[in-house]
C-alpha cells in the first residue's frame, strides 16, 4: 500500500470530508468528478473498499512510522517528549444506551402518560400522600473487605444494602491518589497538550466519534486511518508555517 495507490487516495479524501463508511465511499466515487479524476477514473466495488478498510491495519502503522521518521529527518518535527495514552484496566461502560425507534416511541408515550396524570389534581393529591407516607432517610456506612479496602454504602429502612466494587477499583483509587501530586499535575497538563489534542482533532476534523464496526480489529483500523490523516494534516500545517516564516525572513 502506498500513498499514490487509488484506494489510498480515495480513503484519505473521504476521511477529510468526514465520510467514514465504505458504502458511502462507493456512492461518492460514482457522483464526485474530482474524486474520479484523482483515482484515475476507476470504480472500486463495495466489497473491495470494505476489504481494504478491514485489512489496512497490517501496514498503516508502518506508514505512520515512516511518515514521522521522514518528518524528523527533514526537521519538520522535533519531538522531545513521548506520551503514551492508555490504561491498565478497562473503562467503565456508559449508562447511556442507543435505542431504536420502537423503544423511543414507547418511552415517549410513557412519559406523556406520567405528565398527563401529574396535571390531574386528584393524581397530585395521591402523589403527595404517597411521598409523605413512604419518606425514609438514608444512612451512610463503611465496610472493609478482606483485602482491607474501604467500601462505603448507603442503607435505607425499606431496602437492603448493596455494595458494588468493580474489578480494578483499587487501581483507580491508586491513580486518583497519584494524580494529586505536583509532578502528576504537570504531566497531566503536558498530556492534554499532546494526546488530548490529537483525540480532539480526530473527533472534530475527521468526525470519528463512535465506531460503526463490529470487531475490535476493524475499530483499530478505523482509528489508525484517522490518526494517519491527522498526521498528514499536521505535517502540512507545519510545512506551510515554515514556508511563511522563511519568506518573511528573506
Amino acid at each position: 500500500m502506498g500513498l499514490n495507490k487509488p484506494k489510498t487516495k480515495l480513503v484519505i479524501f473521504q476521511l477529510l470530508k468526514q465520510i467514514l463508511s465504505p458504502a458511502k465511499w462507493v456512492r461518492e466515487v460514482r457522483s464526485d468528478l474530482i474524486l474520479q479524476t484523482m483515482i484515475g477514473h476507476i470504480t472500486p466495488s463495495r466489497t473491495a473498499l470494505y476489504s481494504f478498510r478491514n485489512r489496512v491495519g497490517t501496514v498503516i502503522d508502518l506508514i505512520n512510522q515512516h511518515l514521522i521518521k521522514e518528518s524528523i529527518e527533514h526537521k519538520i518535527l522535533s519531538p522531545t517528549v513521548g506520551v503514551m495514552d492508555g490504561t491498565s484496566i478497562r473503562s467503565y461502560g456508559s449508562r447511556h444506551r442507543i435505542v431504536n425507534q420502537k423503544t423511543l416511541t414507547r418511552r415517549r408515550n410513557e412519559l406523556a402518560d406520567v405528565i398527563r396524570r401529574e396535571n390531574d389534581p386528584k393524581s397530585l393529591l395521591i402523589i403527595a400522600i404517597c411521598v409523605s407516607s413512604s419518606s425514609t432517610t438514608l444512612k451512610k456506612h463503611n465496610h472493609t473487605c478482606p483485602a482491607g479496602h474501604a467500601m462505603p454504602y448507603k442503607t435505607c429502612e425499606k431496602k437492603r444494602r448493596t455494595i458494588v466494587r468493580p474489578i480494578g477499583q483499587e487501581l483507580v483509587e491508586q491513580q486518583k491518589a497519584k494524580m494529586t501530586e505536583e509532578c502528576a499535575t504537570k504531566s497531566r497538563k503536558l498530556r492534554a497538550q499532546t494526546i488530548e489534542r490529537t483525540n480532539a482533532d480526530i473527533k472534530h476534523r475527521i468526525g470519528l466519534r463512535r465506531f460503526g464496526s463490529v470487531t475490535l480489529e476493524r475499530a483499530r483500523n478505523n482509528l489508525a486511518l484517522a490518526n494517519f490523516v491527522v498526521n498528514l494534516m499536521t505535517i502540512r500545517r507545519l510545512l506551510i508555517e515554515a514556508s511563511k516564516s522563511a519568506a518573511a525572513t528573506t
